[in-house]
């Protein structure tokens, strides 16, 4: 069966053409790159996405860069330059800041404070990186040299020569810091102190070794031959 074809006018097929090139296709609007809503909500993604350390450079840029920068140099802390991306590498610092922000002492009086919640969370992280940079590299320090103080040196003539000597007759009291008394800052030895040591020490050998001036003595009992073990001398045998 003959169908007339479709004849369609020129003008037609002019503005046809001209719709499509003003219109943008798909793959030019991704390559064109986000409208305006999008490109907001792309922003507000980023900033709640933003690294605890990136808040930790905006809440020292607001509340105590003023004050401790390079030019300022209070008490010759320099937060401007802080690395909060390390905050291990600078532990000795650190530790003071967060004494000082639970403190309350910072920011000081007469300044901008920063609301409890956020003041709570930077020191907390602050707190929380510190604790985890300790427990990965662990640092105990070195006990350093020291003297015994006087129960651990009677513990030590205990288990050397047996003897149960009374350290508290022979020795002073020990200096003590915080309640402990075997602190090697606090265990200095004063020339008093060191002849009190000597002076124990002379005690200690005669109790151990005797009196070396007393030589050895002889004694001779002579007993009755008839003398019977069954028959005691008196009551107190």
């Amino acid at each position: 069966m003959f169908r007339p074809l479709c004849v369609v006018p020129l003008g037609c097929i002019v503005v046809l053409a001209a719709a499509f090139s003003l219109g943008a296709t798909p793959l030019q609007a991704a390559e064109a790159g986000p409208g305006p809503a999008q490109a907001s909500t792309v922003q507000a993604v980023s900033a709640g996405s933003a690294s605890p350390a990136t808040d930790a450079r905006a809440f020292l840029d607001r509340h105590c860069v003023a004050c401790h920068n390079d030019r300022l140099r209070t008490a010759n802390l320099l937060l401007d330059e802080a690395d909060v991306a390390h905050i291990g590498a600078g532990a000795a610092t650190w530790e003071k800041v967060v004494g000082k922000l639970r403190s309350g002492a910072m920011p000081p009086a007469g300044r901008r404070r920063p609301e409890p919640a956020a003041l709570d969370s930077f020191v907390t992280w602050l707190e929380t990186e510190l604790d985890s940079y300790a427990a990965a590299h662990p640092n105990p320090g070195r006990v350093a040299d020291h003297r015994l103080n006087r129960y651990e040196y009677g513990n030590a003539v205990r288990d050397l020569l047996a003897l149960e000597v009374d350290t508290d007759e022979l020795l002073p009291a020990d200096e003590s810091d915080q309640g402990f008394d075997n602190i090697a800052e606090v265990l200095s030895m004063s020339p008093t102190l060191l002849g009190r040591y000597m002076f124990a020490a002379r005690r200690i050998s005669q109790l151990a070794v005797g009196d070396p001036t007393i030589g050895p003595a002889v004694e001779t009992f002579n007993l009755s031959r008839g003398l019977r073990q069954d028959e005691r001398m008196n009551e107190g045998l």
